[in-house]
């Protein structure tokens, strides 16, 4: 009977470690991050009955404030894929109607003034812009993408094929560091009904090999803040964070968004514009010609001259001292 009894104890006391191990990562992760001091996290909900706002995101609680007022375009009733320059510090998002069509809109950050700079010559599927560290521009559409110019809204030829998925499922969101040379998409795994995340290699559209899962069907919009952090907008509405060396265990799910958002942008100041270095322009050398000859030997003359005159200088004075 004692033996029961302390097998029975040892048994409660090896589940008590084991479901006290489980549950620390949990409550040590109860608390949403903060941002880094130089970033900022903004939202573009979409509710299909009125014009974007811009709002500015509260990371702790998932509150907003308004950023200026709606800005009414026709037709456009919902924001998609934001994405932030870090070289001229301008902020653009892809304003969608009724899947027909999509503009490209620059927004201001600083009073949410946004202004429409083209218009694409087609719809897509899950869009998202990329703009890398360097302020190079991308638009992509699930799994195809293309070169984008800022100015008009443009596009260059497709870059690769559009054959690549992640986790097996749609490419449903994409985002650049600001700061780094790295780029990631979202999409949905089909076996296991969760987010699966990625690098993404935008000179040739390729997508890497999956570096974890996350506990959600659909992440909506991604960013990246300066310091390698992924934020992420799932459809449960809820704002999460995690970092994409270890999605599954640092994955934090903060409160409800006040309503749904399908477009998170983040601004930082941690990178600045590198200046365009001033050319040094070599002066030209002379030309080898006679003149320059003549010049040349005008100066050694000049200079033995002057040599002679300081000896007979030197030669009188000591003459005068004896």
């Amino acid at each position: 009977m004692k033996k029961s009894s302390a097998f029975i104890a040892s048994a409660l006391a090896v589940a008590s470690v084991a479901l006290c191990s489980m549950a620390s990562p949990a409550l040590a992760l109860a608390t949403q991050r903060s941002l880094p001091a130089e970033d900022h996290l903004y939202a573009l909900p979409c509710n299909y009955s009125e014009s974007p706002i811009l709002r500015s995101v509260e990371t702790i609680d998932s509150s907003w404030t308004n950023v200026g007022t709606n800005h009414p375009f026709d037709n456009v009733l919902c924001a998609e894929g934001p994405a932030y320059d870090p070289i001229t510090h301008d902020s653009y998002f892809i304003g969608n109607s009724d899947g027909d069509w999509f503009d490209l809109i620059r927004v201001s950050t600083t009073d949410g003034t946004m202004t429409k700079v083209g218009e694409f010559p087609g719809s897509f599927w899950h869009p998202s812009l990329l703009i890398t560290n360097t302020g190079d521009a991308y638009v992509r559409s699930d799994t195809t993408l293309w070169p984008l110019d800022l100015s008009d809204a443009s596009r260059g030829d497709m870059i690769g094929e559009p054959t690549q998925t992640v986790g097996g499922g749609h490419i449903f969101a994409a985002a650049c560091s600001p700061v780094a040379t790295t780029c990631y998409v979202i999409g949905h795994d089909n076996d296991e009904n969760n987010s699966v995340i990625a690098a993404y290699d935008v000179s040739t559209g390729t997508v890497g090999a999956p570096l974890g899962t996350l506990p959600v069907s659909f992440t909506l919009s991604i960013q990246v803040d300066s310091q390698g952090i992924i934020w992420a907008s799932a459809n449960n509405g809820h704002l999460a964070s995690f970092d994409p060396a270890d999605p599954a265990h640092t994955y934090i799910e903060g409160p409800l968004f006040v309503s749904m958002t399908r477009a998170l942008l983040l601004t930082t100041t941690a990178q600045t514009p590198t200046p365009t270095p001033t050319p040094v322009v070599d002066q030209p050398a002379l030309p080898n010609t006679g003149a320059n000859n003549s010049v040349a030997g005008i100066s050694v003359a000049v200079s033995v001259a002057l040599l002679s005159v300081g000896a007979l200088a030197l030669a009188v004075t000591r003459r005068r001292k004896t």
